[in-house]
């Protein structure tokens, strides 16, 4: 706070030097310290005088009442005239210095106070100021008086304002508060300067009328006014140079509390009893002095309790101890300066503050230590003695604090501001944090683990962050079934949570969570962790075979060992051991367990193999045994396997038979045998044998046994037999056999050789340019015919039969190599059953030779039947204007023949914009979703029509298979209609009356229509007075009505244009559209008046006119009047002239001046004028002529000013001039409207 003020000082002391700059600029003048010189004109000063009786004021140059109080401003004006003749257009015109009364010495105990610390508003004009101006408000006009309220609003108003007519003067620091104590006048003196001054100079005069228009050459009277700061005690008993010297704008002299330092004044003007302090102008001849006000020693003390709210209850409870030495904040509101104040807390939790004045708002807080936290106040509360809490956020400071409005100084004694307490708690967030789950796992594995977070703190917490360093985010936000927001006092919350255990972890796993808490800005932090041993699951497993190689046949032994090395904590080990060569599977698999460090080996019988026959030569047998593993608790499944192999070798002979490559019957050949060991393995011989000639070829062979890629060639000549076929072919066969111990295999080999004669042959293809096709398209089939005869063989001839085209070609000739081609179309015919089949079959002869050759060829062509759809649908049967219809187009392609070839579609659908080209393979089906929003076109007369209006929509289709375009083509459509409804609601609202009076009461009624073509439901009627009616059913069938009334009485709230609104919301059946209407009823409420007769009534001017007229009723003249001001009252109601059974209407202002009469008229509250009738005359009352005779008349007709008023007139001047000067009596009747709150109170006493 403080350094905010320093800043907002410094701007202000900068705009001062800036002011004292351009004065020096523009009037040519620089600063500098004036000295006065004598005065020799007229010069009048007054202080402004407030009766604390009727609280009215007037300038006067006596005493200035006990109004006034610290703090306060009063009011002093100079009067300045008959000058022109000394001093002619201001020449030689002398500086004017008004003194006032600053520091004084208290008793004798050397203290000091101060009576004037600053002064503002100084300002120049020539208007006088009337009785009833004192203080200026910001418009120009004069602060009201005549409560004590009002005076105490004046007497403490802030800022500088300007009477009208009035320039303010902007004085430099050279001339405010400056000494004026003799040796240092005009200087900046001392603090105990007994007198300080502010000094005025012709420049500032001048100017100051120049600004008003007015000529300083002719002016020969002008005001100085200025407002005069009493001092507060308050300020100077604490720190009057941090408030003052900080926030005092300089123009108000404040600048002189940064040059001297005043802290050893401890007072203000309170403390001096009596008008002991003056102000008045130095060097003026004949001036009077003006006492300055007598500031009673009154002060307000604001106390209050700091208590440790130990519940957190918001509230002060028995027992509850105080917190001592805590530093509790005022500030007080001075002018527009913030006067900070501090105290501490006693032993008690108590703090005061003493002497604090009653013109200034004050503001109490309480500064913050750490940790703590404020409950009370917790809301708007109002203190008894007129302290109310209210918040406001302030940085390091609380936001909840007291204010306490300045306040009227009691006639005696001191105000004590107590209960102004505060409460704070100490919050002591604690949370536990435990963590639990499994004790064993390994790398890879699932894990549960549980985390419970209990409060064992005294306040409730929020969840800040709650993480495993492993895991991750805890919170509900992050992952499902997690912590939730908030954990109440005592309250415990938990939850499991699972995770795999990452690949890169050590044994043990450890994890830890983290949890954070806050409640307010305190934090409350745990930890918990959680350790999971990880075993290390290993095996091994080998296996060996004992023979390396093995022929088809031959048996193979196997031997298989599986070793558990799995670390010492791995749970015991169930295994499974499978071997699919061998057998082991399934159910013979091999289920055995294993401790670590275990092993076991299967060596026996069952581990035994014979190589298939069916190997392949070379191939390797690989027998794999493969093991899978199983723990108890766990789920984890290990696998291992482990190979042998064995290649499969062949015992392989080979025998090849050659001889002459043509021959016929009964000729010679000579074939040659070569028998060659092409296998693996030495071979034994066993037999070779000639099957066709029947003939034992072994004796012929010299080797017995063959080695790898041995061999041997014989020959021998046989002559082919008269039977033997052309070709004559003839087969050789040679067994050996392979020895390997007690195992012993057979092999053979065989070869053929063939003597050719010659070999007709012949071959047919058929072929077509489609093999998908439909019913009505055209195919091309394609015939070819080859003569594949030996080039020796004749010609052949041949047939040609197809199954479509029937005899092709018929005993036709080709030579060996030949072909020929036919070709022939067909047409797809609605009988042809899927597929087409067609076969063509051709017959053929060697030339000269009855052999009869004969071969067939056939073709297929699939045959599709095209179909396709199309639906439109929409998601609505009804809907309006405005409304989204959302509708669906399906397209399906419903060919069944998923070979058929895809659809080529084209859609279109102008109302939703659709336009679309695209394939649609066969089954397939594409959808379109189209919103589609009601335009008023499709609806046109919608705004009025009544009947449903259909809109129907359709979309195209045309659609053909692609490739056959011109045999099949779908022209397809579909439409949806939707009908149109047109909801409408009309509400219509009366009322019984369009004009009443404050307790009347109003009938209103309220009407709903359904005035559309559908039901209507969810109807709610609300009523801006009323609320929502009640009386509605809540539907409204078409062309239904409903009606309501409800009844309000009138209020004086509900004076003037009482307007009030109907309005009802509906939906229409089946849809969400809401549907509006409302209605309004303005009804003047006028106040009710009655009508009663007024008088001003004079005091001890006034003389009853039944004195005066004998058959008057009552009323009063009042005089004879001199000139002045006079104000009276105004009775209405006071029968027999006793105001004590009237009542008090108003107020009559009456200035008489110079024959001027002006009479303002200002009414109490509720009352109001009529008529006015007035008399002003040298006579009592009006005199009338009765024959030779004159009377007085009191007929208030027969007074001869009758002004013009606006009926309920509450403010009215009027002025008359007289033709001389002199006495004067006024009789002032009224036609006055009495409200009836005062006509209710008036008829039940006994006053009329």
């Amino acid at each position: 706070m403080a350094a905010y003020k320093m800043r907002r000082g410094r701007v202000l002391k900068g705009l001062s030097a800036l002011i004292a700059f351009l004065m020096v600029m523009t009037l040519n003048f620089s600063t500098k310290i004036v000295y006065p010189a004598d005065f020799d004109g007229s010069v009048t000063l007054e202080g402004f005088n407030v009766d604390t009786k009727d609280w009215d004021g007037d300038w006067t140059t006596g005493n200035l009442g006990k109004s006034y109080a610290e703090g306060e401003y009063f009011p002093g004006r100079a009067k300045i005239s008959n000058f022109q003749s000394l001093y002619p257009g201001f020449q030689n015109f002398p500086d004017l210095t008004i003194w006032y009364s600053a520091a004084y010495p208290i008793g004798g105990g050397g203290e000091w106070g101060m009576f004037v610390d600053l002064v503002k508003g100084i300002q120049v004009g020539t208007d006088e100021l009337g009785f009833a101006e004192g203080w200026p408000m910001a418009d120009g006009n004069a602060y009201p008086l005549g409560t004590a309220e009002n005076v105490n609003i004046a007497q403490n108003h802030p800022g500088e304002n300007t009477w009208d007519g009035y320039e303010l003067l902007n004085l430099p620091n050279s001339q405010m508060n400056r000494s004026a104590i003799s040796g240092t006048i005009g200087e900046v003196g001392s603090i105990y300067d007994q007198r300080r001054s502010f000094i005025v100079t012709a420049e500032d005069i001048m100017n100051a009328l120049e600004a008003q228009g007015k000529d300083p050459d002719t002016v020969d009277s002008f005001y100085i006014y200025f407002e005069l700061h009493l001092a507060r005690t308050s300020i100077f008993s604490r720190d009057l140079q941090k408030a003052y010297a900080s926030g005092a704008p300089a123009g108000w002299g404040g600048y002189i509390y940064d040059t001297l330092d005043f802290d050893p004044i401890g007072y203000g003007s309170g403390p001096e009893t009596g008008s002991s302090g003056h102000f008045g102008m130095l060097d003026v001849k004949g001036s009077r002095d003006v006492q300055l006000p007598d500031a009673p020693e009154t002060y307000r003390t604001v106390t209050g309790k700091k208590f440790l709210d130990a519940n957190n209850n918001g509230m002060f409870d028995v027992g509850e101890s105080g917190l001592p030495n805590w530093t509790i904040k005022l500030i007080g509101k001075i002018e527009d300066i913030l006067v900070p104040l501090e105290t501490k807390t006693d032993a008690n939790g108590v703090y005061t503050f003493e002497g604090l004045s009653y013109g200034s708002e004050l503001l109490v807080y309480e500064m913050m230590e750490p940790n703590y936290m404020q409950t009370y106040p917790n809301k708007v509360e109002s203190l008894p003695i007129g302290a109310v809490s209210y918040k406001e956020d302030v940085l390091g400071e609380v936001r909840w604090r007291w204010r306490i409005p300045s306040m009227l100084m009691p006639d005696q004694g001191s105000t004590i501001i107590s209960g102004v307490d505060f409460g704070n708690f100490l919050p002591d967030p604690k949370i536990e944090v435990t963590k639990t789950g499994d004790e064993l796992s390994k790398i890879g594995d699932t894990i549960k683990f549980t985390v419970t977070v209990k409060n064992t703190g005294n306040v409730p917490l929020n969840l800040v962050s709650i993480s495993d360093d492993k895991f991750g985010p805890l919170d509900a936000g992050s992952i499902a079934n997690g912590f939730g927001p908030s954990l109440a006092v005592g309250a415990t919350e938990s939850h499991e949570f699972e995770m795999i255990i990452p690949e890169t972890e050590d044994d043990p796993f450890i994890n830890k969570v983290t949890a954070v808490y806050k409640y307010m800005e305190v934090e409350a932090k745990g930890e918990a962790t959680h350790e999971t041993n990880l075993f290390k699951p290993s095996y091994t497993i080998e296996k060996k075979v004992d023979k390396a190689k093995a022929v088809p046949g031959e048996t193979v032994h196997y031997t298989v060992t599986v070793k558990n090395t799995s670390s010492l904590d791995t749970p015991e080990t169930t295994f499974v051991l499978t071997d699919e060569l061998l057998g082991f599977k399934d159910a013979t698999a091999k289920t055995f367990k294993l401790l670590p460090g275990q092993s076991k080996t299967f060596d026996g019988d069952e581990m035994n193999y014979v190589i298939p026959e069916d190997s392949e030569r070379g191939s390797v047998i690989k027998n794999e045994a493969s093991y899978v593993t199983s723990f108890e608790n766990f789920p984890n499944v290990y696998d291992g396997s482990a190979s042998a192999e064995t290649t499969v070798v062949y015992p392989i002979i080979k025998i090849t038979k050659d001889g002459d490559p043509l021959s016929k019957i009964g000729d010679e050949v000579t074939y040659s045998f070569e028998v060659e060991n092409i296998g693996d393995v030495p071979l034994e011989l066993v037999k070779v044998y000639d099957d066709s000639f029947k003939y034992d070829l072994t004796a012929l062979f010299t080797k017995k046994t063959f080695a790898v890629g041995e061999k041997e060639k014989v020959t021998q000549k046989f002559t082919i037999p008269s039977d033997a076929a052309d070709p004559f072919i003839n087969s050789v066969t040679a067994t050996f056999k392979y020895v390997n111990g007690l195992f012993t295999k057979e092999v053979s080999n065989s070869d053929t050789h063939t003597v050719e004669l010659f070999q007709p042959g012949i071959t047919i293809e058929k072929t077509a340019d489609k093999d998908v096709s439909m019913i009505g398209d055209t195919i091309n089939y394609k015939i070819i015919v080859k003569n594949t005869s030996s080039m020796d063989a004749p010609n052949l001839i041949y047939s040609v039969v197809d199954d479509h085209a029937g005899n092709v070609v018929t005993d036709a000739e080709f030579a060996s190599g030949e072909s020929k081609e036919y070709t022939y179309t067909y047409i797809i015919k609605p009988e042809d059953v899927s597929p087409v089949k067609n076969k063509a079959s051709v017959t053929a002869s060697p030339k000269g030779f009855p052999n009869i050759l004969d071969a067939s060829d056939s073709h297929e062509v699939k045959l599709f039947v095209p179909d396709i759809t199309i639906e439109k649908t929409a998601d609505t049967e009804i809907s309006k204007v405005g409304d989204t219809i959302n509708y669906t187009i399906t397209v399906k392609n419903l060919t069944k023949e998923d070979f058929a070839p895809d659809m080529k579609v084209h859609v279109t659908d102008p109302m939703l914009g659709l336009d679309e080209t695209f394939e649609l393979a066969s089954g397939m089906t594409k959808t379109f979703k189209v919103p589609y929003v009601v335009k008023a076109a499709d609806d046109p007369d919608y705004m009025t029509k009544y009947g449903w209006t259909e809109l129907k929509n359709t979309v195209k289709l045309t659609a053909s298979p692609m490739g056959f375009e011109l045999l099949s083509k779908f022209e397809l459509e579909d439409s949806v209609s939707v009908d149109l409804v047109h909801p409408h609601i009309k509400l219509e609202k009366s009322v019984n009356t369009s004009m009443a009076h404050v307790g009347d009461t109003l009938t209103y009624t309220v009407k709903i229509t359904n005035t559309g073509d559908i039901d209507l439901v969810n109807v709610v009627v609300k009523d801006t007075l009323a609320g929502t009616l009640s009386g509605f059913t809540g539907s409204l069938a078409i062309g239904a009505s409903e009606e309501v009334q409800y009844t309000r009485l009138l209020t004086t709230a509900d004076i003037g244009m009482l307007e009030n609104t109907a309005s009802v919301l509906a939906n229409p059946a089946g849809l969400p559209n809401e549907i509006r209407d409302s209605d309004t009823e303005i009804v003047e409420v006028r106040q009710r008046l009655y009508m009663e007769t007024g008088w001003a009534f004079g005091g001890d001017y006034a003389i009853p006119i039944n004195t005066l007229v004998g058959n008057a009723k009552w009323g009063w003249t009042n005089g004879p009047l001199p000139e002045g001001s006079y104000i009276f009252p105004i009775y209405t109601g006071a029968g027999q002239n006793d105001v004590t059974k009237g009542l008090l209407a108003g107020k009559l202002y009456v200035e008489y001046h110079d024959k001027l009469v002006s009479l303002r008229y200002e009414m109490e509250p509720g009352f109001s004028l009529k008529k006015i009738h007035l008399y002003v005359g040298e006579t009592p009352l009006p005199v009338k002529k009765t024959g030779k005779t004159s009377v007085y008349t009191a007929d208030p007709g027969q007074f001869p000013y009758k002004p013009v008023i606006t009926d309920q007139t509450t403010s009215f001047t009027y002025e008359i001039t007289l033709k001389k000067a002199g006495p004067i009596y006024i009789a002032a009747h009224s036609e006055t409207y009495v409200p009836f709150w005062e006509m209710n109170a008036f008829y039940n006493t006994t006053k009329y």
